[in-house]
């Protein structure tokens, strides 16, 4: 701001500043009189809100004197002495401020102003995410392990619970060795999965994951999207990790040898063929039982996501509004009407066609969008066996810590099940992310029926018991063969594999 020059008359200049800039013009010598309400209080006495131009308000004699510099009234035929007058700034009204000086200056700035200007923005956009960055890292390192740990202890309680212990017997149609061998196997997959890894860079994966269980070790990883979810995540992770595959079932695995096709290097992997399940509906479709989980489980899921994807692809388009249904004609006139646009303008006929056809391409449009978004990820991914599952455990997880029914001891109902997806709670409501993320593939009766025995055997026939029945409706075990053994089980049709 320029100073006061005139010779004739002073008036003194009248600013907002803030402390900081106070001490920077006194440091400079020049005079700030402290005035209108500033700082130190004046008129709070009950003095006049304003005084004579010239004069300020002394707290001493409780009235306007005359402004004066070293003890000597202001003679407008001296030197001009230029003084301030200030009220004191809210941060805000410092950053209105600086903002409005800033967006004036900028009418005049030159392209290399504005280049340097708009490569210091970006630099404190980056080094402000960095500062953040540590921050929710740092805090992760002590939130993410209790979370883990809570995690823990619900999926060690579920596999030792009596209602899981009687899901899977039923998987197995009451063969209890074979429900037996199962849970140990996935009870030693729980006992050996390391500690979670923090991880501090999101870059490493897909923008969109929070975090995955490494299926070679059980390990939980957790990415800086999903810092501060809470222990549903774990869960979810951790039940991954318990069913994820032995020896038998690692695809790097020696007994998979890579097949490489001869000219254009595609190379595919010769799994054993009771890893994978074609469906006749799909046949361009791979189901994958790789999974410590009864062959039936998978089945269920598997079929009922093939049987019902058609249907409740239909079943959404119906029930959507608007983005997915065309407008009638009336609803269309009437927005026109709305618009402004009266029914006599000779150019009403032509918007309204016009309108029509914009409405049209742009239902088929969200309708397109939205199947492919439910093939990828409801189709594709979530009615996977071991996806399924994982949502399954979260929704048990959720109803026992909110008191809404003990899932180690109760069946879920109907009116329970009806209980939990109408319950209120805060807006995020991530209790029901795996609900939603179900109905992708699967209607809220089949979701219940999953909840209340995955695999209901609906097809009762004799199975081995053992290693034999996990292997023939579970998939492969490790286990250690005489020559005799091995021959018996190959001549029942059994396919073994040297380590």
């Amino acid at each position: 701001m320029k100073q006061s020059q005139a010779k004739s008359k002073l008036y003194p200049v009248t600013m907002m500043l803030s402390d900081k800039e106070i001490a920077k013009y006194r440091a400079n010598g020049i005079k700030v009189v402290e005035s209108f309400g500033g700082k130190l209080g004046k008129f709070a006495a009950g003095g006049p809100t304003t005084c004579p131009k010239d004069h300020e308000w002394n707290e001493n004699t409780q009235a306007c004197e005359l402004i004066t510099v070293s003890g000597a009234p202001i003679n407008p035929n001296e030197e001009p002495v230029t003084t301030y007058q200030f009220e004191s700034l809210t941060p805000d009204q410092i950053l209105a401020r600086d903002k409005e000086n800033l967006a004036n200056e900028q009418l005049n700035w030159t392209d290399d102003q504005w280049a340097a200007y708009n490569k210091a923005e970006k630099d404190k956009v980056e080094a402000d995410a960095k500062a953040k960055a540590i921050v929710a890292y740092n805090t992760a390192l002590v939130d993410e392990p209790k979370y883990a740990a809570e995690a823990m202890d619900f999926v060690k309680g579920w596999h030792d619970s009596p209602m899981y212990n009687q899901m899977v017997l039923n998987s197995y149609n009451g063969q209890q060795k074979n429900a037996d061998y199962l849970t140990k196997l996935r009870k030693q997959n729980i006992a050996t999965i390391p500690a979670i890894n923090i991880v501090d860079d999101q870059s490493a994966v897909d923008e969109n994951t929070m975090a995955h269980s490494i299926s070679a070790t059980g390990q939980v990883e957790v990415f800086p999207l999903g810092y501060g979810t809470g222990s549903s995540l774990y869960t979810h992770e951790n039940l991954h990790s318990s069913d994820r595959p032995r020896e038998l079932y690692k695809y790097d695995h020696p007994s998979y040898k890579a097949l490489s096709e001869t000219g254009d290097g595609t190379t595919y992997n010769n799994y054993p063929n009771w890893m994978i399940y074609n469906d006749p509906r799909f046949p361009t479709e791979n189901v994958w039982h790789d999974r410590v989980m009864p062959k039936s489980d998978q089945m269920y899921i598997s079929t009922h996501r093939s049987s019902n994807w058609k249907d409740n692809e239909k079943y959404k388009l119906d029930n959507a509004a608007g983005l997915y249904t065309l407008k009638t004609d009336e609803e269309l006139k009437q927005e026109l009407i709305s618009n402004g646009l009266s029914p006599d303008d000779p150019l009403f006929t032509e918007n309204f066609n016009a309108a029509k056809k914009t409405n049209a391409e742009d239902v088929k449009w969200y309708q397109n969008y939205n199947k492919k978004q439910w093939n990828e990820f409801g189709h594709q991914y979530v009615s996977d066996p071991t996806e399924t599952r994982a949502r399954l455990g979260e929704i048990r997880s959720f109803a026992k810590d909110e008191g809404i029914y003990d899932p180690y001891t109760e069946q879920i109902t109907p009116e329970i099940f009806q209980n939990y997806i109408e319950k209120q709670r805060e807006p995020n409501n991530k209790q029901m992310g795996p609900i939603n993320d179900l109905r992708y593939e699967f209607t809220d009766e089949e979701i219940l029926n999953m909840l209340q025995n995955i695999s209901k055997n609906p097809n009762p026939q004799k199975e081995e018991e053992g290693a034999e029945g996990v292997m023939k409706y579970g998939g492969g075990v490790d286990m250690e063969l005489t020559q005799k053994e091995i021959n018996d089980y190959i001549k029942k049709g059994y396919r073994v594999k040297y380590m």
